[in-house]
């Protein structure tokens, strides 16, 4: 697996083969160590011997030669923390997906080998669900280092696993498993009564909107497709809804980061825009042993937003039925 933000092999901790032993297949989590480096703290990359390892790929990661060695001569004023400092996030940690697929998988892999009994968990100021979900993993707020927007931490070591760079549920859907089992058992069960058809909109989001939506939604609650909206849902409620779905429907969008909740067996239907095509999904449904269908519809003619489309409602509802009578027998 190629990484390029990676350290050499000669800057790796002796290489241990940390593999879950119900892994599917074979992925190897690795864990790597920093000593005495800067954490450039608004990316989550770090500075190891002025090379600068980004959290993940593309040209807004990179640092200059001179924004490094910038860097580095200002941490270099202040002593460094005096502990071991576990990295727990990536420059889009706000994305839901990326929190919990990623930094989220980074923490639970960092706990399950015991690295954070002795390590404090670099976070930026985090929001109210990645607490809950740290707090689900058992995180407490005293294991947290909490970085500023700007600047850079310097400390005697630092720990990093490729996680938060990886596509994890093709890499690692085992170790996704086993902690969506941890999350879920924590979490408030219960509290959110939905049936098993649901339709997760996007009604409140500005980017790739559907000009149909609302359409769309009226004619799948006549087949007794609920209509959900995971905005304003607590972290439980939206692992409680998506735990006991057997069929999910819904545009491409960060709320789908949920599937990682449903049982086997359980069907995603995922709506695209043409323009816009990313199959992160489909790989999520298929690391938790989801079926999976999808359907590609066309932009919006009359709008200037060229991610702007039009969803099938009849094919939508033909596709739906089909599935209804699946589910049925």
């Amino acid at each position: 697996m190629s990484m390029d933000w990676l350290p050499l092999h000669s800057e790796m901790v002796p290489p241990t083969r940390r593999v879950s032993p119900t892994s599917r297949r074979g992925a190897e989590i690795r864990t790597f160590e920093y000593s005495d480096s800067v954490l450039e703290i608004t990316t989550g990359g770090v500075i190891h011997q002025d090379r600068f390892m980004p959290p993940a790929r593309g040209a807004r990661f990179n640092l200059s030669t001179e924004a490094i060695q910038a860097i580095v001569a200002r941490a270099a004023e202040t002593p460094p923390l005096n502990r071991t400092i576990a990295i727990g996030y990536r420059a889009s940690w706000r994305n839901y997906y990326h929190w919990t697929t990623q930094c989220l998988l980074n923490t639970f892999w960092l706990l399950r080998q015991g690295l954070l009994q002795s390590a404090l968990l670099a976070v930026p100021p985090i929001g109210g669900f990645q607490k809950r979900s740290l707090d689900l993993l058992g995180i407490e707020d005293r294991q947290l280092h909490y970085v500023g927007n700007s600047g850079s931490t310097r400390a005697t070591k630092f720990i990093v696993t490729d996680t938060l760079l990886a596509s994890t549920p093709r890499m690692f859907p085992a170790e996704l498993q086993s902690m969506a089992i941890v999350l879920k058992s924590g979490s408030k069960m219960g509290s959110t009564e939905l049936p098993p058809s649901i339709y997760i909109s996007r009604l409140d989001s500005r980017k790739r909107r559907m000009r149909n939506e609302e359409k769309l939604i009226k004619s799948l609650e006549r087949l007794g497709i609920k209509h959900v909206s995971m905005t304003g849902m607590t972290l439980d409620d939206q692992i409680s809804a998506l735990s006991r779905a057997k069929l999910v429907i819904a545009p491409h969008g960060a709320g789908l980061t949920n599937i990682l909740y449903s049982e086997p067996g359980a069907h995603l239907y995922e709506l695209f825009p043409s323009s816009y095509v990313v199959r992160c999904y489909e790989d999520l449904a298929r690391a938790v042993r989801m079926s999976y269908s999808s359907g590609l519809f066309l932009p919006f003619a009359d709008s200037e937003d060229k991610f702007a489309w039009v969803a099938d409602i009849d094919e939508i509802c033909r596709n739906t039925e089909e599935r209804l009578e699946r589910i049925s027998r």
